[in-house]
């Protein structure tokens, strides 16, 4: 796993900072300025060169994560299939984080939008008991919960969210929301088969699954063909705008095994997250 932000101003641990400071590994030299600690003067330097540097080294700081799992109805609505791929991607993210003996935050946004810290390997599997106890359902928009990340967050963490990104507002204000975000996102999108077409009779009643909204229609090819185009608009133009932003997208479709969707975001072997 390979973080896409650099820490800074955290904790010393085992990731390189980009921060210089007190470190083992050398890596370069700066001019003896005001507010230099006159014990990092490099004397044999001086002695060489007549001029006043101290030695820089690599700092190196923890590394913290803050991954968001939506569990909210627009991601229920379907069925089991969907929540379950949702659930096995986060744990399998986790686990890879903690395993590389950096920390995680688990932020869900459900019925309940519950928060809790986790750091190194030995916490694992309370890690996973705390995903499999997450409930699902509820009305709350991945837009509004990702709003309090503005303030919680440093712009040196990592922020991994695994939803569907439905925002009843539209793309450009989810956008909005994710712009104002400090940390560059790592966006993915866990989908089913049934989303891109789906098995429906003539006359159905459409319910929006968060705000309960009820719209009955008869549906045609015609609406169905116009639903796909719309839908593949909407997560076109989301795709771009991580790609413009510097953040990470990937769409994951539940129905393959975990661990060809764990191939996918590290086709080489390296998860850049």
């Amino acid at each position: 796993l390979q973080p896409r932000n650099k820490p800074r101003n955290r904790p010393l641990a085992d990731a390189n900072s980009r921060d210089k400071g007190l470190g083992l590994e050398f890596n370069d030299y700066q001019p003896f300025g005001p507010g230099d600690d006159i014990r990092h003067l490099d004397l044999y330097h001086y002695n060489k060169n007549r001029r006043l540097v101290v030695r820089q080294y690599d700092q190196h700081e923890s590394v913290h994560y803050h991954l968001v799992i939506d569990l909210s109805d627009s991601m229920a609505c379907l069925g089991s299939e969907k929540l379950k791929g949702t659930r096995q991607i986060c744990a399998a993210l986790a686990f890879i984080i903690l395993k590389n003996q950096f920390q995680v935050t688990i932020r869900s946004v459900g019925p309940e939008n519950q928060t809790r810290p986790f750091s190194g390997s030995g916490q694992w599997l309370p890690c996973l008991e705390f995903l499999e106890s997450l409930p699902a359902g509820g009305d709350t928009e991945i837009g509004s919960a990702l709003q309090p990340l503005e303030v919680a967050s440093r712009a040196s963490d990592n922020l991994i969210i695994v939803s569907d990104f439905i925002c009843s507002d539209g793309i450009e204000a989810l956008k909005t929301i994710l712009t104002g975000i400090r940390p560059v996102c790592s966006l993915i999108r866990p989908f089913t088969e049934q989303e891109i077409h789906p098995r429906l009779q003539e006359s159905v009643t459409l319910v929006d699954s968060e705000s309960r909204s009820e719209l009955p229609v008869v549906l045609s090819e015609r609406m169905i063909h116009n639903y796909q185009q719309q839908y593949d608009r909407y997560y076109e133009q989301l795709e771009q705008h991580a790609v413009r932003h510097d953040c990470y997208y990937s769409a994951l479709p539940c129905e393959l095994p975990l661990s060809r969707r764990i191939e996918r975001l590290a086709p080489s072997g390296m998860m850049t997250l």
